[in-house]
C-alpha cells in the first residue's frame, strides 16, 4: 500500500525529533518517554512516522526539545 502525504510528513517529523532528541538532547527514548508522560513505544512510533501525534502532544514535545511550536 503507498504511503500517503500524511505518512511522509509524519515521517519526516519523527525522524527530526529523533535526531534532535539523539543528538542534541542525548537522551534515551525511555527517558523522554517518561518525560512526556507516555510509554516508550509510543514516541518510538511518532520517530518511526507510524503514528501522528496529537496537537497537544507536538506542543508537549516541541517545549521539552526546546523546538518552536
Amino acid at each position: 500500500m503507498p504511503k500517503t502525504q500524511t505518512d511522509d510528513e509524519s515521517q519526516v517529523i519523527g525522524e527530526r525529533l529523533r535526531s534532535h532528541r539523539v543528538e542534541v538532547l542525548g537522551i534515551s527514548v525511555r527517558d523522554m518517554a517518561r518525560t512526556l508522560d507516555k510509554v516508550p513505544i509510543h514516541v518510538s512510533d511518532i520517530e518511526t512516522g507510524k503514528r501522528s501525534p496529537s496537537e497537544e502532544l507536538l506542543l508537549k514535545i516541541a517545549r521539552e526539545y526546546g523546538l518552536p511550536e
